[in-house]
């Protein structure tokens, strides 16, 4: 197995899974488990592994329903950790924004707390736990909102 817990891996795409589907909507690999049709909503997605059990990977996205196997991720993401990491692109995948096109439009402030808000549980620090990155993040996101309201308070 290539990945281990915590990686992020890319699920083939869906051109991918059009190609090498069978007439039934699977894609099959020898001795491993299927990648079906009811997986293929997740083609293109970024993902964390969550846990590893025999030849099986489960991920974040699907909340740990389906097993996944080496085949069925791509090869090698390189992620654009500049202007593109995963932590603040993931809600494109949702909604086709990515958290800069909400906070370009705020002042400092908010701008940071939305920012704090949205990339909580998706940003992954090997220093710390990710229960602990996401309160982290939590607490800067209350940090920049109660500096807001002092602002607010004092400005005449």
């Amino acid at each position: 197995m290539k990945h281990k817990l915590g990686d992020v891996v890319q699920i083939k795409s869906l051109n991918w899974y059009k190609k090498n589907k069978d007439e039934y909507g699977w894609v099959e690999e020898e001795r491993l488990p299927s990648f079906g049709f009811h997986m293929s909503e997740y083609c293109g997605m970024k993902a964390k592994i969550t846990a590893v059990l025999y030849n099986c990977y489960f991920i974040d996205i699907d909340n740990r329903e389906w097993c996944w196997c080496d085949y069925m991720f791509e090869e090698d993401i390189q992620e654009d950790m500049v202007n593109h990491p995963s932590h603040y692109t993931w809600l494109k995948d949702k909604c086709g924004i990515e958290v800069i096109d909400i906070t370009r439009h705020l002042d400092f402030d908010l701008g940071n707390s939305v920012k704090y808000i949205l990339r909580s549980n998706h940003k992954h620090d090997a220093s710390i736990s990710d229960k602990g990155k996401a309160i982290q993040d939590l607490e800067k996101a209350i940090f920049y909102l109660k500096d807001e309201i002092c602002i607010i308070k004092n400005s005449k």
